[in-house]
């Protein structure tokens, strides 16, 4: 029944929590979620279990049901919760089919462009198009949702907020750039864009290169060398992990945009770790960002280079830039921002499907 030790602890606390808080608020409105992958998984954590425990502090009683367990587990459990609406994060387990689970309005939320597989598309077309709403992680996954149905709103991925700021501070920090794979098919195009920002700019000055992750080929490995830049190899990493690793760097690297999936995903861990962000011209990506106010956003490769070499150079510069990005990832990308914009769509959801 159980995948992982984190989805049974993960299960247990949240059964506590919502004992406790059944007694103080019986009539909390009720949702299921049903995630399909685990919670050791980054961005179901962040997506899923963590705007579960915010929408549990305010006001509600929300049950996520772990990957691993069955149809008959998700059904039993979801009559005995007297369930008031179902999230499914992802849709393409085996048991996420709507039917399964009787007459309850359903949301779907998607982080990933999953319909651009074969095997999964079908799947997801008729879940899209019987959902009461559609969430998605980016405004490209949110226009192929419209094909199936009107009601898509974008909830961008978000963290949970910071206890303190993280140390050292931006201006005392060594020059290091960072960047990290994703596991998405462009992750060899970034990868390749990365090697050549990086031996133009070792021209200009020396620094270290950070790779988490990442492949590099034998042509990669000796071009670096040979132009003299200092790549240092690290393993995969989760969130967390790379935020601790991350707040030793001075600017961080976020190359891909929604059209490739992962929206935010490098610049999600360069804000949290106070590394100044550097992200590609996607439109999504200049929702956010604003270039020279916090962040700089690149087009070409020569773009790239001046980007990094401004922040790597200035440190005062550096130091205003990431503290203005602050304040906007304080308001916009922690978990409080996802959580209230899904409360607001959950209660919508239950108060048409139950008038």
């Amino acid at each position: 029944m159980w995948r992982t030790d984190p989805d049974r602890k993960a299960w247990k606390q949240q059964q506590e929590f919502n004992q406790r808080q059944y007694r103080k608020n019986p009539q909390a409105p009720r949702v299921v979620m049903l995630p399909v992958e685990s919670i050791a998984v980054d961005s179901c954590r962040l997506r899923c279990w963590n705007v579960a425990d915010w929408l549990r502090r305010n006001g509600w009683r929300v049950t996520v049901l772990p990957a691993a367990f069955s149809r008959e587990n998700r059904q039993d459990i979801i009559s005995r919760e007297h369930a008031q609406a179902l999230i499914f994060f992802g849709g393409v387990g085996p048991h996420d089919d709507p039917s399964m689970y009787g007459d309850l309005p359903v949301v779907l939320d998607l982080d990933l462009p999953r319909y651009l597989a074969d095997r999964w598309r079908a799947q997801l077309e008729n879940m899209a198009t019987m959902a009461s709403a559609c969430v998605a992680s980016s405004e490209h996954i949110a226009a192929w949702f419209r094909k199936f149905n009107a009601r898509t709103q974008v909830i961008w991925t978000t963290t949970p907020e910071p206890k303190k700021r993280p140390r050292p501070r931006p201006a005392d920090r060594k020059p290091v750039v960072a960047w990290t794979a994703t596991g998405v098919d462009s992750d060899a195009h970034d990868l390749q864009l990365v090697c050549e920002a990086s031996k133009k700019l070792v021209e200009r000055r020396p620094f270290e290169l950070w790779l988490s992750a990442a492949t590099l080929t034998r042509e990669q490995k000796r071009e670096l060398k040979q132009a003299g830049v200092r790549a240092r190899l690290l393993p995969a990493m989760t969130f967390d992990e790379r935020v601790a690793t991350w707040r030793r760097a001075a600017v961080g690297l976020q190359v891909s945009g929604p059209e490739q999936g992962k929206l935010f995903n490098n610049a999600l861990t360069c804000l949290a770790a106070d590394a100044a962000c550097v992200v590609s011209y996607a439109s999504e990506h200049r929702q956010f960002f604003r270039d020279g106010e916090n962040g700089r956003v690149a087009a070409g490769l020569e773009q790239w280079v001046d980007a990094i070499d401004e922040l790597l150079s200035d440190a005062g510069r550096r130091s205003t830039l990431v503290d203005a990005a602050r304040q906007d990832y304080l308001k916009r990308l922690t978990t409080p921002a996802a959580g209230e914009h899904l409360d607001h769509l959950l209660r919508r959801v239950i108060r048409e499907h139950f008038r």
